[in-house]
């Protein structure tokens, strides 16, 4: 049995919501862009326009029953993509096929048709660019997806519980033995984990 130390952070950072659009082209309900960024040290996802961070990226969230087309815009010098994990949607074509791929200073769209019947939840979104995604995730590209339980009727009310929802987001990074910037004795097979927790 091996067992990695464990150092853990809290987070202040809270990631904004990615704002869709009702504005889009035929066929959608909802459209909106996210940019993917990065120098190599780092990468993430941030709203177009604001500064490159690592961390969790912009809440997504999704409705039952929509259709929705979500532009990657790839700001980084290397090629990536987007993958999600809980949503029930196509793996092929241009719904969630890991295979596509794009390239630095392109944009590809994927169109996702969330069902009726899909299930809420909490559920996460990442690059999968094959043999540059484990790198790209350590780094800090990740982010919560959410898929919105069916809305309250005036009958049922909204539980006290979803008022004040939180969420909280555990990511495990692997240390590079050059890093000191956390202190102590450089360990490379110690993990470095930070927890965020949303409101």
């Amino acid at each position: 049995l091996t067992v990695a130390a464990v150092q853990l952070t809290h987070s202040e950072f809270v990631p904004p919501v990615l704002a869709w659009s009702k504005h889009c082209e035929q066929g959608y309900h909802f459209c909106a862009t996210l940019e993917f960024c990065g120098n190599g040290t780092f990468f993430g996802y941030v709203l177009p326009g604001i500064l490159c961070s690592s961390g969790p990226g912009p809440i997504v969230r999704v409705q039952q029953g929509k259709r929705y087309k979500l532009t990657l815009a790839n700001k980084a010098n290397v090629v990536t993509n987007l993958h999600t994990h809980g949503l029930h949607v196509a793996g092929s074509g241009n719904a969630d096929d890991v295979t596509r791929s794009v390239s630095p200073g392109q944009c590809v769209s994927y169109t996702w048709d969330i069902v009726d019947n899909h299930p809420g939840g909490s559920f996460w979104y990442h690059p999968h660019q094959h043999g540059l995604a484990a790198e790209q995730v350590k780094a800090g590209a990740y982010g919560l997806l959410i898929v919105e339980d069916e809305k309250p009727t005036p009958s049922r009310g909204v539980e006290l519980w979803q008022k004040s929802e939180k969420m909280l987001v555990i990511a495990a990074k692997e240390r590079n033995c050059t890093d000191r910037r956390h202190g102590g004795p450089c360990d490379p097979h110690r993990r470095h984990a930070e927890s965020h927790e949303f409101h």
